[in-house]
């Protein structure tokens, strides 16, 4: 959440929030009027409106998503200590409708050839979404929890034959 009152910015918009993150981080960040509408790049964050997050009970506070370029684990690392030192500085907050969630890229791996199922299981998303207390978000579904479904299913469909 950003909270225009407590930031010290009072009622400028979100290219004034990306500009200071921007200083603070030290990576170009690019402000958006829409959800999703920015053009992704490879050198650059963006920061956009998100009204999933809940922001209806407090006064003057809107939902906003910085999204980062693809980069290697130890380059992002460096990217979330800065993010986080100047959220913290600027009070920004967090509360139980938002998340934090992170692509993984695996080279040479392609949609037609990936392993869904090791993939799935090597990522352990139902531990790391009880973790959090997020096992019954709406964005963040367990795909153990699809994939046993599916397999019920299948076990069902088998029995009628």
């Amino acid at each position: 959440h950003w909270t225009e009152s407590r930031s010290g910015y009072g009622s400028q918009g979100i290219d004034d929030v990306a500009s200071s993150i921007e200083d603070s981080i030290g990576m170009t960040v690019k402000g958006s009027s829409g959800y999703h509408s920015a053009k992704r790049g490879t050198d650059y964050f963006i920061l956009e409106p998100d009204s999933s997050i809940d922001a209806e009970e407090y006064e003057g506070e809107a939902g906003l998503e910085l999204v980062s370029p693809p980069m290697p684990l130890n380059q992002c690392l460096e990217y979330l200590d800065k993010v986080f030192a100047w959220a913290k500085a600027y009070k920004c907050r967090t509360d139980r409708s938002t998340g934090f969630h992170m692509g993984i890229s695996i080279p040479g791996q392609t949609k037609e050839n990936v392993d869904h199922l090791k993939f799935t299981l090597f990522l352990g998303d139902e531990y790391v979404l009880k973790q959090f207390g997020r096992q019954s978000n709406t964005y963040t579904k367990s795909m153990i929890k699809k994939m046993r479904q599916n397999v019920k299913e299948l076990q069902i469909g088998r029995a009628h034959v």
